[in-house]
């Protein structure tokens, strides 16, 4: 008869626990607001400067009384407004919108390793293109070699007209 009643209680105990993390007050300054985008290569991080567009970016910036982040990323920036952020577990949930307009975007922050300044980013967008990158805060890039692809690798024989162009400006 023991045993039954605390089957009850401890099944009633572990059903009525909260099965979702709990949402926590946060402060976005207190996230750092320049991230850049890490690439893995031959087994460690790098940060990998295409020749032919940039390096993937996040960015979070303050408005007057609100925040925007720019995505940087190829050829094309992207502005998405932040209409609401939250804590829940260990990621930050954001909801927002395309810059001036209605179409919802939303975007999750975890710590990698924060030590390191390493965190990763997550959206996904409309056309199904998943954005799940890590980055590197600005703070701590210099800890992360840096590689820029050749741009005879884009670009050919191009390379050596604006190599002379770029010459002739110095």
């Amino acid at each position: 008869m023991i045993k039954k009643i605390t089957f009850v209680i401890v099944t009633a105990l572990v059903s009525c626990s909260d099965k979702h993390p709990q949402t926590k007050p946060l402060n976005l300054e207190m996230i750092p607001k320049n991230w850049i985008g890490l690439t893995e290569q031959e087994g460690k991080k790098i940060i990998y400067q295409p020749c032919d567009s940039q390096n993937s970016e996040v960015k979070l910036i303050k408005n007057d009384s609100s925040y925007t982040i720019l995505l940087i990323g190829g050829q094309d920036d992207f502005l998405f407004d932040i209409v609401k952020y939250e804590l829940i577990g260990d990621s930050i949930k954001f909801k927002t919108t395309w810059e001036k307009s209605d179409i919802q975007q939303n975007f999750s922050f975890v710590w990698v390793q924060k030590e390191k300044g390493i965190g990763r980013w997550k959206t996904t967008f409309p056309n199904g293109f998943v954005l799940d990158t890590e980055f590197v805060e600005d703070a701590h890039r210099k800890s992360f070699e840096t590689i820029v692809q050749p741009c005879v690798e884009c670009w050919g024989d191009e390379c050596d007209e604006l190599d002379e162009v770029s010459q002739a400006q110095d």
